[in-house]
């Protein structure tokens, strides 16, 4: 898929906190003046003018970083980056370290959120329903990049098993072969993919026929995102199951 960009809403300064912490410190500078100096009414005028200055100032600074770093969303091939959401930081994470996308309710912020689960131990990354025009279309389009490139990432892992399986390739462990039914297990392979900052586990099968293939895998369900389950058939057909659903090779 192509490079998708969406502007967030610019959040806007809290205006009573703002006030609140002018009186504050305006209250501070005034005992102050009170205790040292002669306190005078044009002492308090002078005070709240260098406040109101430099609490000028301090907007001025922050509007023009936002105009100049307007707060976006990028989904492209490489993962999502989130820039600008709530405070001027940027957000990234890579679609291999993406286990769930999914609009959720937060009870803390009232409101629904694009929650972006990420692998542990990373914390996920949410993107509030109030910082977005068309919720509905953004999370839409969200997950649609998520599962394209996840795919591409799938994909990738399987084409390291199909090599592996075309060499010869010691298994990384190897547990007593033990019927399912007509399924047998035949090895758990590691394949450490740096290039997707993970390491897969592959559990390979041997099945007389695609009937018990597919039965088995119907019964047996995978939890992890970096689990394949492999199972082959006379036919040369492989059957495989992952955390999205089974398909064959």
């Amino acid at each position: 898929m192509q490079e998708t960009k969406f502007a967030l809403r610019k959040k806007k300064i809290g205006c009573v906190f703002i006030g609140l912490s002018l009186f504050f410190i305006f209250g501070i500078v005034a005992a102050v003046a009170n205790m040292i100096l002669n306190f005078s009414f044009s002492t308090v005028l002078g005070s709240l003018a260098i406040l109101l200055v430099c609490g000028g100032l301090g907007y001025f600074l922050v509007l023009t970083s936002l105009l100049n770093n307007p707060p976006t969303v990028t989904l492209n091939a490489d993962g999502i980056e989130i820039i600008g959401l709530g405070m001027l930081v940027r957000q990234a994470a890579a679609w291999a370290e993406v286990e769930a996308v999914e609009a959720v309710y937060q009870e803390i912020q009232k409101q629904k959120a694009l929650t972006i689960k990420l692998l542990p131990p990373k914390a996920p990354l949410l993107i509030p329903e109030s910082a977005v025009d068309d919720f509905a279309n953004f999370s839409a389009v969200v997950k649609a990049h998520f599962l394209a490139h996840q795919g591409a990432a799938v994909r990738a892992a399987q084409g390291i098993a199909m090599k592996m399986e075309k060499t010869d390739v010691s298994p990384a462990g190897k547990r007593p072969t033990k019927p399912s039914g007509d399924v047998v297990f035949d090895r758990e392979e590691r394949i450490e993919a740096p290039e997707l900052g993970a390491t897969f586990i592959y559990q390979i099968y041997t099945a007389p026929d695609a009937a018990s293939a597919q039965a088995f895998l119907a019964k047996t369900p995978v939890h992890d995102a970096h689990v394949y389950i492999l199972v082959h058939t006379p036919e040369g057909i492989t059957y495989c199951r992952d955390v999205q659903g089974t398909y064959t090779q």
